[in-house]
């Protein structure tokens, strides 16, 4: 049995909308008990980045995985189990709330 204390794992990531491709080998961990922050100018990939990790964009390549669960992993039957572990709360103007 593999031992991993990581709780996210992506590992050669790469994005695209069509043809253009937003983010390229983009590697990171998570550990428990660590707090990572995004953050960057307007543009850069962030929103596209947390789309993929919450299953609304498939990588072009790469991967992300929540402990040892591949989330886009070909013909995965568990994808809806692990995403229903997950929720999702937008900052007050995307939701147009003043």
């Amino acid at each position: 049995m593999e031992v991993n204390d990581s709780l996210v794992t992506v590992s050669d990531l790469r994005l695209a909308y069509g043809e253009f491709e937003v983010l390229r080998d983009i590697n990171f961990e998570v550990k428990e008990g660590s707090c990572l922050v995004i953050m960057g100018g307007s543009g850069c990939g962030k929103s596209t980045l947390l789309k993929s990790m919450i299953g609304l964009l498939p990588p072009r390549e790469g991967k992300i995985a929540f402990r040892t669960e591949e989330l886009w992993k070909p013909n995965s039957l568990d994808k809806n189990t692990l995403l229903r572990k997950f929720g999702v709360l937008f900052q007050g103007g995307a939701l147009g709330v003043r």
